[in-house]
């Protein structure tokens, strides 16, 4: 009875199903990852009915009917001496059992893969014929899947939905779409295959559930219904494997028609429109809506050619997302463009707009002198040629306006109040221009006669500059040098005013077509100022600073002035006495310039001191120097550091040997 009760629950497992493989019509497609989680919810409803039911049963039929029998020594469950036990008749009857339960998981595991096997083999076409996205064929051969006739038909009998996907490829990925695939399927597949043969590995065998004290350290307590290296095992996965790789060729082939896209996937729009905006010279309207044109042909194309779902054997791919990204990448150009066009349509309205204002605005003004005057005439004279290129542009933006409004392109209600505003502008320019013009001629008459007035003045101002040149012979000392360095600074600014004015009267005289009128006496009167302009400013600058030169810290003196000071006003003087010399009235002045002369001369020998002891790198050793030269102690704390202490010291005398220490306290401060 053990044994028949062990038999009927055999029959109930075999009679299970676990794969999922049935395919009414009219069934939707689904996802590989949601078919394969149906498989592997059927292998875990399997495991769990084997753990909570067959093998409890399995034990409960054993030890129930036993009943008394079960202490017994011929059907003793707790037997413990292995010896009795393999001779007792509990042993054949779990032998029996065990037998039993090995044949039928066998034949169930050989049934539902060869199920699953036959379902995959039964689900790819024979072969598919590839010549385009709507012209794809599957042809199946003969098949024993319940509602499926050998055919030849573009449908499929496609249950895996592959939505590809709307992303570019990357450089390191050789196929492209990345999904298009038969590699998720292949995995699902034998992911499922090799889990549901595990799942049959592990079953106890009735022994270990009955009489767990035997079975207690023992090889062999679980059932052996089949190895994995077995040949129909074996076979069975080849055959899944080849049926599954058998789709790989032609998804490639689909991958091949895509492969014209693949530039256009990666295209960066952005980069696209900004080349077109950063053209050089820019872009016309033409070659911007040929631009536009061929972008637009192109996404027809890409509507028409790609469909949006196509079917390759098990496979049901959608391409929708994928050909709207691609669609796309032309619709970016194509709105790019158009709102580069509609920028620049704006902003040269714009321009237009504002180049007639910029008319407006300078034909209003008012001119106040000759050369305002003249530069109003020169500007109507350019406005005619200036029109002239504005209207060029009017052209170009109206063409602009056309080709955007066959477009459909939407624009702003600015830019309809700027296209009649540009249109309208040039009539309103020319009409200013005629007005502007009839004034100017007025206003000519009116500042030619102002500026003969003021020339006549002018006259009368070079009288009064010549007086003030030759009242310079009075100062004939020494000590007439501040006053007479007034006097000369006021002189010679006068003189600058003078210069400037006649420079004015000639340039507006040429303006106005008039003769020039000759200041040859202000040029003279300039010659005749220029000894005294340096003798004067020269004997200032001597009686004012020497003293603080000589006397003033030492520290304080700025070496440079004193340099150019003294050697360039000892070249001005020698000039200066040249030039008096050549004149008998100024012999008095001439004893004024040999005296600065002298003095300067005088000083000369001192630069060179002063040059070199305010060196920048003057340290302590570079004074100690200086104190062995004149045998005294020379540094910035001695209590008399200025130039008439040095020269009290006679350091006047070692003029080169200081000029040495200078300079090489000079090279070192530069190096540190």
């Amino acid at each position: 009875f053990i044994c028949q009760r062990v038999k009927v629950l055999c029959l109930e497992l075999i009679n299970k199903t676990v794969f999922n493989l049935q395919q009414p019509t009219g069934m939707g497609h689904i996802q590989i990852d949601h078919w394969a989680s149906l498989q592997q919810t059927g292998i875990s409803e399997l495991a769990h009915y084997m753990r909570q039911y067959f093998l409890p049963e399995v034990k409960k039929a054993v030890v129930d009917n036993l009943g008394e029998e079960a202490s017994k020594e011929w059907f003793n469950l707790h037997e413990v001496d292995r010896a009795k036990y393999d001779t007792s008749k509990v042993s054949t009857m779990l032998m029996h059992c065990r037998l039993t339960m090995q044949d039928c998981l066998r034949s169930f595991a050989q049934r539902e893969v060869a199920g699953l096997v036959g379902w995959v083999e039964n689900l790819v076409p024979e072969s598919v014929e590839v010549s385009g996205f709507h012209n794809v064929v599957n042809i199946y051969p003969d098949c024993k899947i319940a509602g499926y006739d050998a055919a030849r038909v573009s449908h499929g009998r496609s249950l895996f939905v592959i939505r590809l996907s709307d992303k570019p490829p990357e450089a390191h990925v050789p196929a492209w779409p990345v999904n298009l695939t038969s590699g998720d399927f292949h995995s699902a597949a034998l992911s499922c295959f090799q889990h549901f043969l595990s799942s049959l590995e592990g079953v106890s065998r009735p022994e270990r559930l009955v009489a767990p004290f035997l079975c207690r350290g023992r090889d062999g307590s679980t059932l052996r219904p089949f190895e994995k290296t077995e040949c129909w095992i074996v076979d069975a996965q080849a055959r899944l494997e080849s049926a599954i790789h058998r789709s790989e060729p032609w998804l490639v082939e689909i991958r091949a028609l895509f492969q014209e896209f693949t530039d256009l996937s990666v295209l960066n729009t952005a980069a696209v429109v900004d080349k077109v905006r950063c053209q050089d010279p820019p872009a016309t309207v033409t070659e911007m809506s040929s631009i536009i044109d061929r972008r637009s042909m192109d996404r027809q194309r890409i509507v028409d050619f790609v469909p949006v779902c196509l079917t390759v054997g098990p496979f049901h791919i959608v391409t929708s997302d994928l050909r709207n990204f691609l669609s796309s990448k032309h619709d970016d150009v194509v709105e790019g463009i158009q709102d580069l066009m509609a920028r620049r349509l704006h902003s040269s309205m714009d321009a237009c707009v504002e180049q007639f204002s910029d008319f407006s605005t300078n034909l209003t003004k008012k001119v106040h002198n000759i050369e305002e005057l003249c530069e109003m005439f020169d500007y109507l004279g350019s406005i005619p040629a200036e029109l002239s290129k504005i209207e060029a542009e009017i052209k170009s933006n109206m063409e602009f306006f056309e080709t955007l409004e066959r477009f459909k392109v939407k624009l702003q209600v600015e830019d309809s109040h700027l296209r009649w505003n540009m249109f309208k502008a040039p009539k309103d320019v020319h009409q200013h221009v005629t007005k502007v013009a009839a004034e100017l001629e007025h206003e000519r008459d009116k500042l030619s006669a102002a500026m003969t007035e003021e020339q006549k003045l002018f006259e009368v101002a070079l009288d009064e500059l010549e007086q003030d040149v030759r009242s310079l012979n009075q100062y004939t000392t020494l000590d007439d040098a501040e006053q007479a360095h007034a006097c000369v600074e006021r002189i010679s600014a006068n003189l600058l005013e003078a210069q400037e004015k006649s420079r004015l009267f000639n340039s507006r005289e040429a303006l106005l077509n008039r003769e020039p009128t000759d200041y040859g006496r202000l040029q003279a009167a300039a010659k005749n100022f220029e000894p005294f302009l340096h003798l004067w400013s020269t004997a200032h600058i001597l009686t004012t600073s020497k003293h603080s030169w000589l006397e003033g810290p030492f520290d304080e003196i700025d070496a440079k002035v004193v340099e150019q000071e003294v050697l360039n006003g000892a070249k001005l003087m020698f000039k200066v006495i040249r030039t008096l010399r050549e004149s008998a009235d100024q012999l008095g002045i001439l004893d004024v310039a040999e005296q600065v002369r002298e003095q300067l001369e005088e000083f000369k020998p001192f630069v060179p001191v002063v040059v070199a002891l305010r060196s920048e790198g003057m340290k302590e050793r570079h004074w100690e120097a200086v104190s062995q030269l004149v045998a005294s102690q020379v540094h910035p704390e001695m209590e008399n550091f200025t130039l008439r202490g040095f020269l009290n010291l006679g350091m006047q005398a070692y003029g080169e040997e200081v000029s040495e220490i200078g300079d090489r306290a000079a090279k070192e401060w530069q190096l540190e």
